[in-house]
């Protein structure tokens, strides 16, 4: 070998100790970051206090696998030459994996580190509350791991899970497990599985998808499937047997504002009977909208159905089971003053997604100590941070969250930190369900789990913690409730006054928007039954139960709305409309007393008291 071969060789040689000890180098500094894919400088501060994952959380299964992968590479030879150990499945390092592979082993684990996980446990109460506590956790988790794999990244989920090749589970079996509220699906189910939509004016009905998929692979993945097709803009409501003639006031008012957006009213299958909906066709027909009816039956468990979705619970499945991409989820009894477009078009909701407005600032009502004692669950874990970067806007056990400046955060302090109970007036929602409808599921867990169900009024303040749970950014206003109706002065304290059963909603400009709660004095009627439970009062105040039933049924009248500082003036509860009556003050000295009272101008007034008048002579 002469001279130049020899040094040709000897150059070819310290490439190769180069390129070995890079490649060492690379993979000793995969050990320590194998689990993180976030910046963890920008972190430090976040992930203070973050709870470790449950053995039985995917995320725990995670970091493991993760962990013993690269012990099995630790000696100098499978560090140097780290092909020669590739794990079978393929994922040799978490943060240079495709997102694929991260889903492959994200769901994989689900089934290794809890082979009979189910959500559906949520339902389930045990004597240990700490294990109740942990369900919604890992609900939570799943929620996300499902919208990481099969809605941002469109997973086709039949082939998905033939790949992952897990004995006895396929694609329907996870989507039973994931969305408890469905019926059984199999892969050998022909037909749809699908809400049957009937246009209440032609009697057409809908009940399968425009898609070009297969009834297999469409009922693989329903939830993702019908996020895809959901079109367009809409009105949404869900209602009671009893509540079926308001639709008569409430379509009165869409027509008086010009409305042409379809509206949908969603029932699980048993609300509406063929009477009911004959009357909703003379309602739409005669009020000039186009109305459907879309029944939940043919997708929903009827056990689950029947047991658990009762009352403000069916608001779930109207927000997420309409066909609409973008909606205005209203109440029966609630009533705009502008036109739907003006929802869907606010800066508000562009900005988010979700619009909510705040309920009255009621202090003195308060949640249950366990429910702020789960703080810690609705925060990821300190492995999901790490894992796929779940930052959620605020951490609710963090001392500094009484300091947040926005609305958002303020209420999540005043709900965690001070329990108060009143923060959401879900009378109306503006959602845009493509973005948000695995916010919208995470919700109906919150609601359906066996204690933090009993944590708030309904379905208000969900609709906030559902987002925050699962990251999803929300518009929550800023300004109180109001209170709206006759404007009246008391001389004896110098101050004003509004007493009435309906709360408002303004926007930046003190422009009316929304109110809640009928335009009559008093929704219900009520007037013999409040009565008789107080003679003494009602009498000094009404003198006998027909003058106290005319008022009840009296038209609402309204010159101006007022917000009180609760702080000098709290809410002020009175007997009448079973106890649903308050009153809002506001003092003459401004210097004082910070509430805000709006008069309407005399245009203002016309508008939406031409709506109160619509609205009554509508009343069946």
């Amino acid at each position: 070998m002469n001279r130049r071969t020899k040094s040709l060789l000897r150059r070819y040689i310290l490439a190769i100790i180069v390129i070995l000890s890079l490649t060492f180098v690379f993979y000793s500094n995969t050990l320590t970051t194998v689990v993180s894919t976030v910046n963890v400088a920008d972190t430090q501060d976040y992930t203070s206090g973050l709870k470790h994952a449950s053995p039985v959380s995917p995320f725990s299964y995670v970091n493991n696998y993760l962990l013993n992968s690269e012990k099995t590479r630790s000696s100098t030879v499978k560090k140097l030459l780290p092909f020669l150990n590739k794990p079978k499945d393929g994922l040799v390092d978490w943060n240079s994996s495709s997102k694929y592979q991260k889903c492959l082993l994200l769901v994989k684990s689900m089934y290794k580190a809890h082979p009979h996980w189910s959500n559906r446990d949520i339902m389930t109460a045990y004597d240990n509350e700490s294990v109740e506590d942990l369900n919604l956790q890992l609900a939570g988790e799943r929620i996300k791991i499902y919208k990481q794999c099969f809605l941002d990244n469109d997973i086709e989920p039949i082939e998905f899970f033939k790949r992952l090749s897990i004995p006895d589970v396929d694609a329907y079996d996870f989507q039973k497990r994931m969305f408890y509220f469905f019926r059984d699906i199999t892969a050998s189910n022909t037909d749809y599985f699908h809400p049957a939509i009937k246009n209440v004016k032609s009697g057409e009905v809908v009940s399968k998808p425009k898609t070009k998929l297969t009834p297999q692979e469409y009922n693989a993945n329903i939830i993702g499937n019908w996020r895809k097709l959901s079109r367009g803009k809409g009105i949404v409501l869900t209602v009671s047997q009893s509540d079926v003639p308001l639709l008569r006031q409430q379509f009165r008012v869409w027509k008086e504002l010009g409305n042409k957006l379809p509206i949908q009213v969603v029932h699980k299958g048993t609300e509406i009977n063929a009477e009911l909906e004959q009357k909703i066709k003379e309602y739409a027909i005669e009020m000039e909208q186009d109305v459907y009816v879309v029944d939940l039956s043919p997708v929903i468990d009827p056990d689950f159905a029947e047991n658990s979705i009762q009352n403000f619970h069916n608001k779930w499945y109207a927000a997420i089971f309409n066909t609409f991409e973008e909606l205005i989820l209203i109440d029966a009894d609630a009533i705009p003053y502008v036109p739907a477009e003006d929802f869907l078009k606010s800066k508000s909701y562009k900005k988010t997604g979700l619009r909510l407005w705040r309920d009255r600032d009621i202090t003195h009502e308060r949640t249950l100590h366990f429910c702020v004692e789960m703080a810690p669950y609705f925060e990821p874990t300190l492995e999901e941070h790490n894992l796929i970067g779940t930052t959620l806007s605020y951490r609710l056990t963090d001392s500094g969250l009484k300091d947040a400046k926005d609305s958002e955060g303020r209420a999540l302090y005043e709900f965690f930190q001070k329990m108060y109970l009143h923060h959401v007036d879900s009378g109306l929602v503006v959602i845009d369900k493509k973005d948000k409808i695995h916010s919208l599921i995470m919700s109906e867990i919150l609601h359906s789990h066996t204690r933090f169900g009993r944590c708030t009024y309904g379905d208000k303040e969900l609709f906030m913690l559902g987002a925050y749970m699962v990251g999803e950014s929300y518009t929550l206003e800023a300004q109180s409730a109001a209170i709206i109706g006759t404007v009246g002065y008391e001389k004896e304290f110098s101050r004003h006054y509004i007493c009435a059963t309906q709360m408002g909603h303004s926007d930046e400009d003190n422009r009316l928007l929304w109110s809640n709660g009928g335009l009559r004095t008093c929704k219900f009627d009520c007037a013999e039954e409040d009565f008789n439970k107080d003679e003494e009062y009602y009498k000094k105040r009404y003198q006998n139960v027909d003058n106290l039933k005319a008022v009840y049924s009296s038209r609402l009248n309204i010159d101006g709305f007022i917000i009180p500082d609760t702080t000098v003036n709290k809410w002020l509860q009175l007997s009448e409309c079973r106890q649903y009556m308050y009153c809002a003050h506001v003092d003459d000295n401004r210097e004082k007393d910070k509430g805000t009272l709006v008069r309407l101008t005399d245009e203002e007034k016309q508008k939406v008291n031409r709506i109160s008048e619509f609205w009554n002579s509508a009343k069946i």
